[in-house]
């Protein structure tokens, strides 16, 4: 659930894995659970009990999360005022938003348009990876080939590579 999520935040927010793994999984996982109860219970949503406050206040963290990240992508974009082609949906998002509407209205629609894609890209991207595995487990010869590649990245002695090595370095694991 985690590596889902770290896949899909770092698509639509630009949030490298440590920071996903520390700020949007301890947020954004127990809403889900919270959610997945409350299909099964009705109840939980209408009784103020201490699972209803914990939910109403991560749901606020959350929200105040993704405002902060959204103020400060549109800060950044706007001090840099370079047209680079926007890498993530956020800055792809922000990049065709006219600053007054930005400001009037476009903050909170574009935060829950955020929480979507987060829910639905964890949803899509966990399925994607299980049918990846599955595939993979069923072909030896593709399995050998990403433990080689894998293994020349990731020697025993305990050295953890670079993003950007990853990225260059795994170019049939990223082609799987």
């Amino acid at each position: 659930r985690k590596l889902t999520l770290q896949v899909i935040s770092l698509a639509v927010l630009g949030v490298e894995p440590a920071e996903s793994e520390r700020e949007i999984s301890n947020l954004y996982l127990p809403i889900i659970d919270e959610c997945n109860d409350r299909i099964w219970y009705p109840h939980r949503m209408y009784l103020p009990t201490l699972s209803w406050w914990r939910h109403r206040s991560l749901v606020k963290k959350l929200n105040d999360y993704l405002v902060t990240k959204i103020n400060d992508r549109w800060q950044s974009m706007a001090d840099t005022k370079q047209h680079r082609s926007p890498k993530y949906i956020l800055d792809r998002i922000l990049s065709g938003i006219d600053p007054a509407q930005f400001e009037r209205d476009g903050i909170q629609d574009l935060r829950d348009g955020l929480k979507t894609f987060l829910f639905a890209g964890h949803d899509t991207t966990a399925c994607m990876l299980t049918w990846t595995l599955w595939e993979v487990m069923k072909c030896e010869d593709t399995r050998h080939k990403l433990y080689s590649e894998a293994k020349l990245l990731f020697p025993k002695d305990d050295t953890r590579p670079t993003y950007d090595e990853l990225q260059n370095s795994l170019k049939f694991t990223f082609n799987v």
